[in-house]
């Protein structure tokens, strides 16, 4: 995590300190992602993160689903599929942190790569 992220994991965490939980609402997280908050309610819809809810009925999003949506957001970035995310998921929940650092190199070297390919179709 860059250090930018995690201050402003710190940031959140700090205006949470009030509640009852350490969990975020949507638009902190996607202050926090850059994702839009529509995104982040569609891909719970979809399935790809399941954040609990809180006794008020609002999504409760944790560190946990924080980090599940950053990475859905760059696998969409390089072309996933929804499905082939939640495939994704599938494998990341089941990692071990050495599998998950091997999952986060993997995908800023596709990311890198597509950002190339994307590069060559404007120079011509």
């Amino acid at each position: 995590m860059a250090d930018s992220e995690e201050w402003t994991v710190a940031a959140a965490r700090a205006r949470n300190r009030g509640r009852k939980t350490g969990a975020m609402t949507v638009g902190e997280v996607s202050g926090l992602t850059g994702i839009s908050a529509r995104t982040i309610r569609l891909w719970s819809r979809e399935g790809l993160v399941s954040p609990p809810r809180a006794p008020n009925g609002y999504r409760a999003y944790t560190e946990t689903e924080v980090e599940e949506l950053r990475l859905v957001a760059r696998a969409r970035h390089v072309g996933l599929s929804v499905d082939e995310c939640r495939g994704l998921l599938g494998w990341w929940r089941r990692a071990m942190p050495t599998g998950r650092h091997s999952a986060r190199r993997w995908l800023a070297e596709a990311e890198s790569a597509c950002d190339g390919l994307r590069g060559l179709g404007r120079e011509r």
